[in-house]
């Protein structure tokens, strides 16, 4: 079930993104970037979805927002970087610290993954690492993963 998103932040602009992108070095998944569009960030409901294992569930307190904002999409990514596998960029956070990340490159890209912050990833180790276990094999996926409570 996709879940209504509330709350959001302001519009963002299709040239702030073409801004993240560049501050984040990188061109986000565009069924990620299409989101963003349409929701700058904002509360899911419903919250909770399952990895793809079945396990869970597990839930998304807030999508991370495009803003200048220390609780912003580039600002995080940017305090979370040595903690992730190179791989991954927060796009939501759950209620403890834990993100959701999507792939953002080889393989990986698009992929949603869901980390936990007690882990880290060893140098050069492949994804999923202990602290990271997939969630859907697309964003469109994920969204469609969501269950009503």
């Amino acid at each position: 079930m996709t879940p209504q998103i509330r709350d959001i932040e302001p519009a963002v602009s299709a040239a702030q993104l073409k801004a993240a992108e560049h501050a984040l070095g990188l061109q986000l998944p565009a069924a990620y970037r299409a989101f963003l569009l349409q929701h700058n960030g904002g509360q899911p409901v419903p919250d909770r979805f399952r990895l793809a294992d079945g396990s869970g569930p597990e839930s998304v307190a807030w999508f991370l927002a495009v803003h200048d904002r220390e609780d912003g999409l580039v600002s995080l990514a940017a305090t979370y970087r040595p903690y992730l596998h190179v791989d991954l960029l927060p796009i939501a956070s759950d209620p403890f610290g834990n993100f959701v990340c999507i792939g953002t490159q080889g393989g990986n890209e698009g992929k949603v993954y869901f980390w936990l912050h007690e882990s880290e990833p060893s140098p050069g180790e492949a994804l999923p690492h202990a602290g990271c276990k997939l969630v859907a094999a697309s964003f469109a996926a994920f969204l469609n993963a969501f269950e009503p409570a």
